[in-house]
């Protein structure tokens, strides 16, 4: 069942000790409060985020992202766009340009390129001041495999990653110097499911990790558990229980802290397309 409206409200809450819980005022409303809208095709066409950002989105007849403009929320009128893209693509529905506007005037354009299986290989921005060249790399299984960010301006590498596939649920992405040393590694391994289970950074030269975090999902696919460690031992949890609706989609999730006195709830309020 494709959704036509999704708006989730964020508060505080307290846990008694007799483990029920209390709902507060709402929560920094202007972080936690969404409101999702989607069209018949199910593209989302409009998103607000509390107090902070409304986006809006337009589509072409193949689902293909034409623009996105961004908004003050309180401007109702929409007069006011803090910035737009606009997306252009090819024959092969491939993503060839994104044009950037800040306060209605220009502020970068970036340029898609692909190689002969759909792989996009090199995304080239140009902006007033400088060009900036994303290069990547895949593997025969069309996996990106290696990162390469430079300032083609001044010849500056802003940042390259190797990104090794131990097995199909496990990846190290190495980070590397300008003089292609590695300083840093992270670990990541997935469920099944293609989950995020386990992230690990590490620096190179170090016995141990400066920080793992492991999460368990449960059987729709939403973090029930999340655990954060650091070299120092020290460890933060995150516990999530939810409320479902008919359709397999919470409405109610509560989120309980380990090292903090404030515990969420958040409500959801899901419109079903021709329901």
């Amino acid at each position: 069942m494709d959704i036509k409206r999704d708006e989730s409200h964020c508060y505080a809450a307290v846990i008694t000790e007799d483990g029920q819980w209390q709902k507060g005022e709402e929560y920094f409303l202007e972080d936690y409060t969404e409101t999702l809208i989607y069209n018949e095709q199910g593209k989302l066409v409009e998103a607000s985020y509390g107090e902070e950002y409304h986006f809006l989105f337009t589509y072409d007849s193949h689902g293909n992202c034409l623009s996105s403009h961004l908004y003050d929320p309180e401007d109702e009128e929409l007069t006011d766009c803090w910035e737009e893209k606009q997306y252009r693509y090819n024959d092969l529905q491939q993503k060839v340009e994104c044009i950037t506007y800040e306060n209605d005037k220009w502020k970068e354009t970036t340029t898609f390129t692909y190689d002969a299986y759909g792989n996009n290989i090199s995304q080239l921005t140009r902006t007033a001041d400088a060009e900036y060249l994303l290069q990547l790399q895949y593997d025969t299984q069309g996996r990106c495999i290696d990162r390469c960010h430079t300032n083609i301006s001044t010849g500056e590498m802003i940042l390259h990653d190797s990104i090794e596939f131990r097995s199909d649920t496990e990846k190290v992405d190495t980070n590397l110097s300008a003089n292609g040393k590695p300083f840093m590694f992270t670990i990541t391994r997935f469920d099944e499911k293609g989950n995020v289970i386990y992230v690990a950074h590490q620096d190179i030269g170090d016995p141990e990790p400066y920080s793992i975090t492991e999460t368990t999902f449960n059987e729709h696919n939403n973090e029930i558990f999340e655990r954060i460690s650091n070299k120092e031992g020290e460890v933060y949890t995150r516990k999530y229980t939810y409320r479902y609706d008919n359709h397999g989609n919470w409405i109610e999730k509560r989120i309980e802290y380990s090292k903090r006195y404030t515990n969420l709830i958040v409500e959801r309020t899901i419109e079903y397309a021709n329901e």
